[in-house]
C-alpha cells in the first residue's frame, strides 16, 4: 500500500473486505478522493483478491466513476429529451470551448472545472437546464451558461486576492500548473486550510 492510501483501505475495509460489494466501495472512494486513480484500483483488487481488470471494468461500465480528477465545481448539462430538443448541445459546446477542453478531457487545465453531460435533471419544464455543484440553472443559452462560469471565477478571484492580501503581498505565481497565490488557498485548488506566512 502506497503513501496516502489509508483512506482507501479503510473503506474496504469496513465491507468487510467483501467483493460483492465492489460498486458501493467504488462509490465511496471516489466520494472520499474525488475520483478513481489507478493505484486505488489496484489496492482494491488486491484487497478484493479480484483481478484489476474486474475493477476497471466495473469503474468503466458505469458513467458515475471518474477516472481523473474533477475539479471543484462540476457542470451538468442535460441533454435528456426535453433539453436536447431545445437546443442543449450548442450550450455543452460553448462550455467545453470556453473550458479549453480536448479530446475525453473533461476537466479544465486550472482543475477550476469539471463538465459533463445527464440524461435528465428533472426539470424539463425549464429546459434547457444545467447545475453547477447542484444548483439548477433554467432556460440557459451558451451565452448565459458561459456568464455563469465567469461569474464564479470572478468571485474565486476576489477570494484568492483576500488570502494574498493578508498572508503575502507578493504577485500570483503558477504552481503545480495552477494560477494560484502564493499562499496556496483551497479556493485556487491548494489544500492548505490555513495559509503559511512569508518566509
Amino acid at each position: 500500500m502506497r503513501a496516502g492510501q489509508e483512506k482507501t483501505a479503510a473503506i474496504v475495509r469496513a465491507y468487510n473486505c467483501d467483493s460483492s460489494r465492489l460498486i458501493a466501495i467504488l462509490q465511496e472512494i471516489q466520494a472520499a478522493e474525488n475520483y478513481l486513480s489507478q493505484e486505488n484500483m489496484e489496492l482494491v483488487a488486491d484487497m478484493l483478491h479480484i483481478g484489476v481488470s474486474k475493477v476497471y471494468s466495473v469503474a468503466t461500465f458505469y458513467e458515475n466513476f471518474s477516472l481523473e480528477p474533477k475539479g471543484k465545481h462540476i457542470i451538468k448539462v442535460c441533454d435528456g429529451t426535453a433539453c436536447h430538443v431545445r437546443k442543449s448541445g450548442p450550450i455543452y459546446d460553448a462550455l467545453y470551448e470556453y473550458l479549453g477542453l480536448e479530446g475525453k478531457r473533461k476537466t479544465s487545465a486550472d482543475a477550476m472545472f469539471t463538465l459533463e453531460t445527464v440524461a435528465c435533471l428533472g426539470a424539463c419544464g425549464l429546459a434547457p437546464t444545467m447545475t453547477i455543484d447542484g444548483e439548477v440553472f433554467a432556460k440557459m443559452t451558451p451565452e448565459a451558461a458561459i456568464g455563469e462560469l465567469e461569474a464564479i471565477r470572478g468571485r474565486e478571484a476576489a477570494v484568492c486576492v483576500r488570502w494574498q492580501t493578508k498572508y503575502d503581498p507578493r504577485p500570483w505565481t503558477t504552481w503545480q500548473g495552477r494560477s494560484t497565490c502564493w499562499a496556496r488557498a483551497r479556493c485556487c485548488g491548494g489544500s492548505s486550510k490555513t495559509a503559511p506566512m512569508r518566509t
